[in-house]
């Protein structure tokens, strides 16, 4: 038996229109490209640098001191609080200063002195010496005092 109807012709394929899509999408990447070097460029041509002023290690040493300051010389770790020395703001803040005078110290030997008495703070509270954080906190005083 044979249909009525008859056979359809295959439908002819339709082109995708490329055209105005892949304009829009090269455009707008171009446009990505070019602003991020823009800022690129920008940021290395006028960003201040610190090369040959010492200015990072200025302002780590300046910032471990200040932060040092603010800490109770009699007990600098908050060893009579009631709550966990590691949980205590004191902990974080001596984190803070060893860092920044180890930084310090790094990179510019005038601020060696500073990046020794962080170390020995660190040293002293690995062996949980109250004496020896209190001592390492005064030679630290003592060397931001001679930064002046």
């Amino acid at each position: 038996m044979t249909s009525p109807h008859l056979p359809h012709p295959p439908h002819p394929s339709t082109p995708a229109r490329r055209g105005i899509g892949r304009w829009i999408a090269l455009v707008a990447v171009v446009a990505l490209v070019s602003a991020g070097l823009g800022v690129l460029v920008g940021y290395l041509a006028f960003a201040p640098t610190d090369e040959g002023d010492g200015g990072g290690a200025r302002a780590n040493a300046e910032t471990a001191c200040a932060i040092a300051a603010r800490m109770d010389p009699d007990d600098p770790l908050g060893f009579d609080s009631e709550e966990s020395v590691l949980e205590s703001p004191e902990y974080g803040e001596m984190t803070a200063v060893y860092g920044l005078a180890q930084a310090a110290g790094a990179e510019d030997e005038a601020y060696a002195d500073l990046g020794e008495s962080g170390e020995l703070i660190v040293q002293s509270y690995r062996q949980f010496d109250e004496d020896g954080i209190r001592d390492a906190f005064a030679e630290l005083e003592r060397a931001c005092a001679d930064l002046g």
